[in-house]
Parts: C-alpha cells; structure tokens; sequence
C-alpha cells in the first residue's frame, strides 16, 4: 500500500513516500504541563494498521530531541494488528523550554515502527512543543499566565503555484507579520494551507483555530477558539493582506508592542514602564529617551531599566533636560525607546522595539508687543464684479459672487492656479473600507455639495480700525442641508485671519467624510515645512504611530504606496505649515489651535479616478478642520469608530480658521509663527 505523509517542522515541505503494509496510520501527542507550570507531560497516543495481513506485529519506539539533538526521553512497545491503539506511559520531562509565540522552542519527536521479522520500517519525524492552554469564556491561560492576543484575520494566499511557492510566500508574509508584533492569526480552517500551521509552530505564531471539531491538537501553536471568543472579536484588528492604506500595518505595529511607556511626570522626571511580554525580561533590551524642542533634538540620555519580569512595571526617576517653564514659541516633547540589545531571529541588534512620545510642554506663544511694519497693502478698490486690495508688492483680489478670493499676487507673482482660492469642501477619495462598507453612494450627498458651483448666498465687505476690510462669505449646500460661513480679516502687513464656522442639518447623512477648504496653488510651490505628525500619512484613528515634529518633505512625495486608488497623503495635527517652491516668496499658515491637511501635486480627482499621476501642473491643497477617519480596526470592514467620525447636526457646530502670511524667500519664517494667531 502507497501512503503519503507530510513532514512538518524542520523538514517541512518534504514529502516522503512510503510503502507499506504495516505503518502507522494515527498518531496524537498531547504536551500539557503540570499543575505548576513546571514540568512538561508528553502523551503519545498511535494507532497502526495492515490492510493486507492481519496478524502483523512489530516495535514501536519514540526518542525526543531538544532544539540542541540531545535524547530527553525515549520508549519501547511491542504492537500488534491485535491491539492496533496503543499508548507509551506518560512521561514527565523536567523543566523543558516551553513554547510561546516568543520563543517557539520545539523538540523532535522521531518515532519507529519495525516490523516483526522484516527489515521493513516506518519513520515518522514531528516537531512539538511544550505547553499548557487554558480557554475560558472570557480570556486565554497560556503556560500560567493570561494570554495578550495581538492578532490578525490572516487571509493566505489562493492556490495555485507548488507547494515550495506557497512555503515561501507565507513565510515572507509571517516574518513580515513577526516584525510588526503579530503574535496570532486567525483563520477558518476550511481555508487553511497544510503547510501553515507547521510555520506557525516553527515562527511563533497562535493559531486560532475556530473548527473546534477538527484542531491538531500536536501542534503548540493551534489554540481552539469559537468564533464568539473576544480574543477573536476584540484582539484581531485587521485584515492581511488587503487593499488597504499601508500605514495602517505600522500603526498596528506600536499598538501591539510588548512595552509600554506611560504616566510621565514632568514636575518629578520620571516614567512607568511595563512589561507586556509573556515570556521575556526587558534585561534583553536598552532604553533612552530624547528631547525635542519644537522638533529640533537637544538631549539625548539613557534610561537604566533593569531587569523587569513579564508583567510587571517599574518606576525610572532622574530624568534630565526637563524644564518646569516654557518662555519660548513651539512645544517641548519628550520620546522614550527600548532597543533589542542583541540580534533575534527576526530583528537586528539595535532595533527599535517599543517607542512612545508625549509632551512635557504643549505648543506655546508667547505674547508679543505690536510692532510697527511696512504696510503691504494701501488701497481698496471696490467694483461691481470684484474687491481689490493692494499695495506695491501685494495684490489680493476677491470676487463678488462667489465670495472667493481668486488672486493672489505676492512680489509679482500669482500663488494661485486657475483662480481656484478657499472653497468649503467635503469629499474624499473614498478608501477601501470605506467602499467595502457602502460610504461612496449614502454619502453622495457631501459630493455634490463639494462640487455644486460655488455661489455665494451673501457676500460683504466692512472696513475696521484695526485692519484693512473685513470680508464675509456665506454658503449653502442643498443637498446634506449645510451652510457655512467664512470670515477674512484682512490686514494692511498683509496677513489674512481667515475664520470659518459650519452647521450641517441631521438627518440627511449619518456622517460627514471631511470639513475643510480647498485651495489650488500655482505648480511652482513644491516644498512644504509642517509642524505636525509624520512622516508619514496618519488619520485621527491612525496617528499615534507618528509623531509630532518638525518635517520637511517635497509635496510629489507625500503620498504612501498603496495598491488601490484611495485617500492618500493625510497630515493631523498641524500646527503651522510653510509653502515655498521656485518663486520668490512663500506662504505662512499659521492654526488657531491646529489643522489638518492633504497636499497633492496634481488634482485629488486623479487618485479617484485610477488616472495616472502627472505631477507639476498644480498643487492641490485641503486644509481640514477634521477629515473622518479611515477605520484602522477594519476586523469586519467596518464604518469608522465613533470618536473618529464627524457627525452632523446643530450641536456639532464646527468652527476653526488660521492665519495666511507672505514672506520673502530667504525671512526666517519661524519668527512669524509666535506674531499671527
């Protein structure tokens, strides 16, 4: 007879063929642990047939290896067709390496069946692994201690390939997995690869296996978990792989770290760290912290740990470069890391495993006294079509029936495209998620609003004693039943206060895709100074990841890769962002408190519209109250979380504005940030 088997562990993937009449047709090993934790038990149960001679009989016999190929135990039983299950006695294995996801320590189970009187004989080679699981209602025991589930709806690879391609893609998806702080997956097993759970043993992942009825129960990583369990419901967060943003998976990876900074205390320097880890000390790892002031680094120090057990936490006082006062523009932040001390097999020496930042002093201006300034602007001139302002090196022009300010020329040369200047806009690329939960057609409403033809509903024009005019704007937007009312103040330096307020009517939408304005700028700006959070895109639900700081990008390059035509480039938390580019002077925006924003160096319609991206012809530039957020807990590709979503109705009145200043190209723009709010 012709039998196939599959070895897993360190020959997985191989494949042996056997013939034989007498083999083993059933094996089960169980590895529980004892009542202590301690000590590890290995139950052998096997099974042996012989459809051909029903009186065969024979040897059976096991050894167990550990991860270094010393024999831990090893027995001997005689079998037959007679008694066809048998079962070795168990065997108490003293204080064996215990399996985790952190370390998947695994022993080698070779087991032999020689038949009586041939030389024919059966091997069979398993990896196993030592453990103990406990599953409750409401948690997982694993090896004594409650199991912290950071996990993932792992969705492998369709078919098709051989079987090594199909090793070496999950392979490449679980070390990428390993590096963003996956330690479960979760996944039906009508959908699993064989080769799977074999990798998942030999890298360190739980397996969550929902098929109760059919769990290989040999295997350290598979844990039975119905599909009702919250460490499916609440600790596996994401889809992998999938269409979505990129920078979703790096905000999964700080949110799944094993360590965690918190309850900073300025007036006394000192920080709590914890131990997340199930089965690791923090001695493996190094720890410093660092100050930014306004971004800039001013100190950097190391942060003595010590030996922390898992679960516990410790104090660490004696921080330095900690001011009880702030007397100058920005904000001080302070930024902790623990490094791994030596190489894993995943990580290089050196590599950042937990990160976390926060303030020891928020944004701050000071108050400073008026001084007087060369007026930019020395004239209004009124027309029925328009509204002048200028001087001899600015020109600000706004339109009457629209409300718009159309240009703006600045040391003779116009900043905007087309005359596309501040217009209320609502309107998104919409992202996967939100395609997958239906947002594009039952917020078509926010679309139309965002592209009806601006007209403006009233449009005024008053002097005031401390400024040059004070423009106002009104609009209404039909469709979700919204208005809006923007306010420019501007001022004879030049600077424009620009204030708006918004009120959508409930009941038309459940929610809102973005509150802002939309500005498209002159192609020659092609560089952007922000302070706010990156590098990288983040969203209201997707940011902690990236912290707040000063950085300066090129605008071509602000978009993460993605594979599908969606939302892209975001910025939160802004608190000021300078343009400048190959004209002689830059733009200055400046937050009451702060905005968010997108800057795309063609229109947004493009990402929409999977058009290939052509970059210089313009630059389009959302300057957001609130953009929604992007449902970075997309377990069921579900709508945006409440805390992140911008609800409509009177009570949820918006307001927000900025300043807008010129400067000349070589002003140290940073001294203008403390003067305008």
């Amino acid at each position: 007879m012709k039998k196939t088997l599959f070895v897993i562990g360190c020959l997985l993937g191989a494949v042996i063929e056997v013939c034989a009449q007498f083999h083993m047709a059933d094996i089960r090993v169980e590895t529980p642990l004892d009542a202590h934790y301690e000590n590890g038990i290995l139950k052998l149960y096997v099974r042996v047939a012989d459809d051909q001679d029903k009186s065969s009989s024979g040897t059976l016999s096991y050894k167990l290896l550990d991860s270094d190929g010393r024999e831990v135990a090893a027995s001997v039983l005689n079998v037959s067709m007679q008694q066809p299950e048998v079962s070795f006695q168990p065997c108490i294995i003293d204080q064996p390496g215990l399996w985790s996801a952190e370390a998947p320590v695994l022993y080698t189970l070779v087991l032999k069946l020689q038949k009586k009187n041939e030389k024919q004989k059966e091997e069979i080679i398993k990896q196993i692994g030592f453990r103990s699981v406990e599953v409750s209602e409401k948690k997982i025991v694993y090896n004594g201690r409650e199991l912290r589930v950071k996990g993932i709806n792992y969705q492998p690879a369709a078919g098709g390939g051989s079987s090594k391609q199909r090793v070496n893609q999950l392979r490449k998806d679980l070390v990428y997995l390993k590096k963003n702080h996956v330690n479960a997956l979760r996944l039906r097993h009508s959908n699993m690869p064989e080769e799977l759970v074999g990798l998942c043993d030999e890298y360190g992942f739980y397996l969550l296996y929902e098929d109760v009825s059919t769990v290989p129960h040999s295997h350290p990583s598979v844990i039975p978990c119905p599909s009702v369990h919250p460490a499916i419901q609440e600790h596996c967060l994401w889809d992998y792989p999938n269409k979505d943003l990129d920078v979703k998976m790096e905000e999964m990876q700080k949110l799944y770290q094993d360590i965690r900074f918190y309850d900073f205390d300025r007036e006394t320097g000192s920080i709590n760290i914890q131990n997340l880890h199930h089965s690791t000390s923090l001695s493996l790892f190094d720890f410093y912290y660092l100050v930014r002031d306004h971004g800039k680094e001013v100190l950097r120090a190391p942060l003595l740990v010590g030996d922390v057990a898992p679960g516990q936490s410790v104090r660490c006082n004696g921080l330095q470069g900690i001011t009880s006062e702030r007397t100058l523009t920005g904000d001080v932040r302070i930024e902790f890391y623990a490094t791994l001390r030596q190489a894993s097999p995943f990580f290089e020496k050196g590599s950042i495993i937990a990160r976390e930042q926060t303030y020891i002093h928020t944004f701050y201006r000071p108050e400073v006294p008026a001084e007087k300034e060369h007026p930019l602007i020395t004239h209004l001139v009124e027309s029925d079509d328009c509204i002048t302002l200028q001087g001899k090196h600015l020109q600000i022009v706004f339109q009457r029936s629209s409300g718009q300010l159309v240009s703006y020329r600045y040391l003779g040369e116009e900043y905007l495209y087309s005359s596309q200047g501040p217009r209320p806009f609502f309107w998104r690329v919409p992202t996967f998620s939100d395609v997958s939960a239906g947002l594009p057609q039952s917020l078509q409403a926010w679309r139309e609003a965002s592209y009806q033809p601006l007209q403006a509903k009233s449009f005024t024009c008053v002097r005031a004693a401390d400024a040059v005019a004070v423009l106002t704007a009104t609009y209404d937007f039909p469709a979700p039943d919204a208005q809006w009312r923007i306010v420019y103040k501007v001022y004879a330096n030049g600077v424009i206060k620009v204030d708006n307020h918004f009120e959508a009517a409930s009941g038309v939408t459940s929610m809102i895709p973005r509150v802002g304005l939309r500005v498209q700028l002159n192609p020659a700006f092609n560089q952007v100074c922000y302070f706010g959070r990156g590098p990288r895109t983040n969203y209201r639900d997707c940011r902690t990841a990236q912290f707040l700081g000063t950085y300066v990008d090129k605008i071509h390059t602000m978009l993460d890769a993605s594979s599908y035509p969606q939302e892209n480039g975001h910025r939160t938390d802004i608190y000021w962002c300078a343009l400048q580019g190959h004209l002689k002077g830059g733009l200055l925006l400046v937050a009451d408190r702060t905005f968010e924003m997108n800057l795309f160096a063609f229109p947004q319609e493009n990402l929409e519209r999977s058009t290939p991206v052509e970059h210089g012809k313009l630059v389009d530039f959302f300057i957001d109250y609130r953009m929604m957020g992007v449902g970075a807990d997309n377990r069921f590709r579900t709508p945006v979380q409440e805390p992140y979503l911008i609800r409509p109705g009177k009570e949820n009145a918006i307001d927000y504005g900025f300043a807008i200043v010129p400067f000349q190209k070589h002003t140290d723009y940073l001294q203008l940030i403390r003067k305008y709010k």
